[in-house]
């Protein structure tokens, strides 16, 4: 394993094999992903996709049900999203997803 990881195997077009660690995924998604609470339950997953795409790439959307809200993750291929989109928060301009959405990002 060891000489598998250890350099580029130029018979297989330099391909390099890594470690797998299931830690350091999760972290690199949670840099990632963006946590908006209070998702009102008619706004659908479309919407969220549609609302926060503006700001980069989505991998995945997911939401929760917590009593009378939702709570979505929504995670971007990149940082560079991340940093976009709190640019745009912090100068002001806010999210509409439909009317009376009275949904926190976090």
């Amino acid at each position: 394993m060891e000489k598998a990881i250890a350099a580029p195997i130029t018979s297989l077009h330099d391909l390099q094999f890594h470690e797998h660690d299931p830690c350091a995924k999760k972290v690199d998604e949670q840099l990632h992903t963006l946590v908006v609470t209070d998702v009102p339950l008619f706004v659908t997953d479309a919407q969220l996709r549609g609302t926060f795409s503006r700001y980069g790439i989505i991998t995945h959307c997911r939401t929760r049900l917590s009593k009378l809200y939702r709570t979505a993750y929504i995670v971007f291929d990149s940082t560079t999203s991340m940093e976009q989109f709190e640019t745009t928060w912090k100068a002001g301009k806010k999210c509409n997803m439909g009317a009376s959405n009275g949904a926190l990002v976090r």
